[in-house]
């Protein structure tokens, strides 16, 4: 599979190259686990390269999903005081400073999924109650734009379920007015390219927000379904996807998107996410082969028409999933966290980072 993927690379003019720089590498951490067996890490936020935070769900109380919330110090991973919400998944998470930290997602209200925001002030965490409230859906992602925050996901509609977007104003949780296709749509990625232009993307839907346009249709052109977007400006906005095999990355150029030649292509891999706000002008994309049930990781990265495979640290003999890509402000280091395991039934916490010496990448 290897030798077709790379022929097929030469034929179609992709530089593809095996491995990284061999004094780069992944290094493997252990976050502590709140579950003795089923643990899970789904987001992560970096505020500097001694202050990074992660959040993700476990098995909780009574068997009913709970929130947890990690911390790395600059040398090891801790436990942080995670949100007391009954039924709480959380699915991503912003660390501004260490006394504003926002975390959405979902969780049970009224006997319905209820898209859900929480907020860190340095002393507690409090339910963010917002026009969402009373929706059945899910926030799956959260981005600073300027001075407003904004988070998205996707609700139940009358007729299907529909893509859903608020943002703070000032003090207030203002209802977004998003595009909505005919079908289906789920906003699984919300990033800034600058404070005037905000980007959406998932399942069935791309959109653009200016102020003066507001919310429009910008999937003309995109090669499939996202399930990961990032932003560096208004002329480097990246997507990723789908879920489900064909991976693909697009990028958007200021006035349209163009498919970046990737060697997995032809390949049934999944793809989880894509970091293109680095400081050594690389784009990270991670994903993995499912060999039912055995996962294959990987984690990738583009630089002018170069393509490397990074040769993530295994950590399970079983599955090992760093599914989402942060990095650090400032300097080449990248972070992945996740999950790893051992066997079928159990699930354990996993952070990864790459590092590299003084003047490499």
């Amino acid at each position: 599979m290897l030798l077709r993927t790379r022929l097929l690379a030469l034929l179609l003019g992709i530089v593809w190259s095996p491995a990284a720089a061999a004094s780069c590498l992944w290094q493997v951490f252990y976050p502590p686990n709140r579950d003795q067996t089923w643990n899970f890490l789904d987001a992560i936020s970096v505020v500097g390269q001694n202050d990074v935070w992660a959040a993700g769900t476990y098995n909780g109380p009574s068997g009913y999903v709970a929130a947890q919330v990690v911390h790395f110090n600059g040398t090891k991973w801790s436990e942080a005081k995670s949100p007391d919400v009954s039924k709480f998944s959380a699915l991503a998470i912003l660390a501004i400073s260490d006394t504003n930290i926002w975390v959405v997602g979902s969780r049970v209200y009224h006997r319905l999924l209820s898209p859900s925001i929480v907020h860190w002030d340095g002393a507690r965490w409090a339910v963010v109650h917002t026009p969402a409230d009373a929706l059945n859906g899910a926030f799956q992602s959260i981005a600073e734009g300027g001075n407003e925050l904004w988070v998205a996901g996707w609700f139940k509609g009358n007729a299907h379920d529909e893509p859903l977007v608020e943002h703070l104003d000032g003090s207030s949780w203002v209802m977004d007015s998003p595009f909505v296709p005919d079908n289906n749509a789920f906003i699984f990625s919300i990033v800034a390219a600058s404070q005037k232009s905000i980007w959406a993307g998932g399942q069935g839907v791309v959109e653009h927000f200016t102020p003066s346009s507001g919310w429009v249709d910008a999937a003309q052109g995109i090669t499939g379904d996202v399930v990961s977007m990032s932003a560096r400006n208004e002329r480097s906005v990246w997507a990723l996807g789908p879920e489900e095999g064909g991976p693909f990355v697009d990028k958007w150029e200021g006035n349209t998107w163009v498919s970046i030649p990737y060697p997995r292509s032809s390949t049934t891999a999944l793809m989880t996410s894509i970091e293109a706000k680095t400081s050594t002008g690389y784009v990270w994309v991670t994903g993995l082969y499912d060999n039912r049930g055995i996962y294959t990781e990987f984690v990738d990265r583009y630089r002018n028409g170069i393509w490397e495979d990074t040769k993530v640290a295994q950590a399970g003999s079983w599955q090992n999933a760093p599914d989402v890509l942060a990095a650090v402000p400032g300097t080449p280091d990248l972070w992945a966290v996740g999950h790893y395991t051992n066997t079928p039934s159990e699930s354990f916490n996993l952070a990864e980072r790459w590092t590299c010496p003084a003047g490499e990448q």
